[in-house]
């Protein structure tokens, strides 16, 4: 019999991604998301669409009754959101989220929280087991949202998913801001040097990510777990720039070695001067040159960049996440590699007209 997958937040970018995922691979999928956001896109072929507020909890159970597992992607996911906000939302949702899974008796939920719930890294690669100190507010209200999960394992059955940075087709946050960056520079044809070094990341792509979803619904020993998900590549800050300039025909002048303790000491300042000097010119300059742009090149305006204060803490020391717990496990990723997979996301905005 097929088993009816709740996939909530499937209006955002890993949601629409898992939707997919799981109606491929034989599921019987509800698409769920606020009444405001539009699903059509998603629906059809294994597909049913829905609606729900998880801040609302009269809303929750119409929606779960007959569900068999509960993939919960819904968040408030905005660097800029105040504490109060990412609360409300992500702690505070997820507890009434449970609460209706509980009451119906819904018991299999896979719930994703972020690597951000580690903070700078003590060690690396960051396993499972690393210290919890996470740095931004929207990392503290998944931290905090962890909590709440994991009290319900006595009658849950558990997956939970710390992914590092994603990346994939679809993707708005991070690519709104560095394709945007960089096509601009790209316009004004401003030449960069070769930067090379710097500190050490993992990305994860977001196709490997709907297939943990898949790899734990189907596997029994994933239960109770909390895993990290990255891609097994190790890049430095270098190879992310350089993969950025090639892509967007930057012409480079020189080379220059990023130095990790500089790059550190940069985001901290960052982190730690007023938004109004730290982020907002930057974010007003980017949003203006990306607008003329958009109107010259008449692309599909998805992308809008906004650089904001809490980007710091991710540009300060190595990101480097382990999977092999859930790799031990038997998961194998579709793209192991940033360097191999990106040229081809890169490809994919270029064709959906969201980037020249």
């Amino acid at each position: 019999m097929q088993k009816s997958v709740i996939v909530d937040g499937a209006g955002g970018y890993i949601g629409g991604h898992v939707v997919k995922r799981l109606a491929k691979a034989g599921y019987r999928v509800k698409a769920v998301d606020l009444p405001a956001i539009h699903l059509g896109h998603l629906a059809g072929d294994g597909v049913e669409t829905a609606s729900f507020d998880i801040t609302k909890p009269e809303t929750l159970k119409p929606v779960l009754l007959g569900a068999d597992a509960v993939v919960h992607c819904a968040a408030a996911f905005d660097l800029a959101l105040p504490y109060e906000v990412l609360e409300r939302v992500n702690v505070h949702g997820t507890r009434n989220l449970i609460a209706a899974c509980q009451e119906l008796n819904v018991r299999r939920l896979i719930h994703f929280s972020t690597s951000g719930v580690y903070g700078a890294a003590q060690y690396t690669p960051v396993d499972e087991n690393h210290p919890y100190k996470p740095l931004d507010a929207y990392s503290r209200s998944k931290l905090e949202t962890e909590k709440v999960v994991l009290a319900a394992r006595n009658n849950l059955d558990i997956t939970m998913f710390r992914p590092t940075g994603v990346y994939g087709p679809g993707g708005k946050y991070l690519a709104g801001v560095f394709f945007a960056m960089f096509c601009i520079l790209a316009e004004r044809k401003i030449r960069l040097p070769r930067f090379t070094g710097g500190p050490l990341q993992t990305w994860v792509h977001v196709a490997d990510i709907a297939g943990a979803v898949e790899f734990a619904l189907r596997e029994e020993k994933t239960r109770g777990g909390v895993f990290n998900l990255a891609e097994t590549d190790i890049i430095d800050a270098g190879i992310f720039f350089s993969a950025l300039s090639e892509s967007f025909g930057i012409e480079n002048k020189g080379e220059v070695k990023l130095s990790p303790r500089l790059f550190s000491l940069l985001a901290t300042m960052g982190w730690h001067m007023p938004k109004a000097v730290s982020a907002a010119p930057l974010s007003w300059i980017i949003t203006k040159e990306w607008g003329k742009i958009v109107a010259r090149y008449h692309l599909v305006p998805d992308l809008r960049p906004q650089f904001t204060r809490d980007f710091y803490p991710f540009l300060n020391g190595d990101h480097v996440y382990s999977c092999k717990a859930f790799c031990d496990l038997g998961f194998v990723h579709e793209h192991p590699s940033f360097k191999k997979s990106f040229p081809d996301v890169v490809k994919w905005y270029r064709d959906q007209r969201w980037i020249p």
